[in-house]
């Protein structure tokens, strides 16, 4: 993601990016780290993605009743849930937006999921780590044995 892609993404949205954000978007280290390769489902990078994503929420019916245009949707779960961060004011929280929560009095902001991009990053490290265990690939975790364990009896 380069400088051009952030101010076209803020134009479009008509919004401020946090540099928080921005920092982990242009990271290639962290394209490779957290961007699905294999389905839309993930962090997003990509900048149509995120103008996508963030119209969808904004104008799906859905969702545009209870979403505000100063939210930015960094992660979506393909299936009409995402991650989002405020933009004005930027309040450094991660929150879960769950379209089947949509009724009236629905304010995901009332309870932030993550406290910092840091803590949403470990998470989703941690849900990686998982697919691998369930993969087999990686590791044996004691969560993986004491399944086996369990399957065995």
């Amino acid at each position: 993601m380069t400088a051009n892609d952030i101010s076209d993404i803020e134009s479009a949205l008509g919004l401020k990016l946090p540099e928080a954000y921005v920092a982990v978007v242009c990271s290639e280290e962290m394209r490779s780290r957290y961007e699905s390769s294999e389905s839309r489902n993930g962090l997003l990078f990509d900048r149509n993605l995120i103008e996508g994503e963030n119209h969808m929420y904004r104008e799906t019916p859905v969702a545009c009743d209870y979403w505000d245009s100063t939210w930015l949707a960094i992660h979506a779960d393909g299936g009409g849930n995402a991650y989002f961060i405020t933009t004005d004011p930027y309040d450094e929280r991660i929150y879960d937006f769950d379209h089947e929560q949509t009724f009236p009095g629905y304010d995901p902001t009332e309870s932030p999921a993550f406290h910092s991009i840091k803590e949403f990053l470990a998470h989703l490290d941690a849900e990686m780590n998982w697919e691998k265990v369930r993969s087999g690939s990686g590791s044996r975790s004691i969560l993986e044995r004491f399944f086996e364990w369990i399957v065995g009896k």
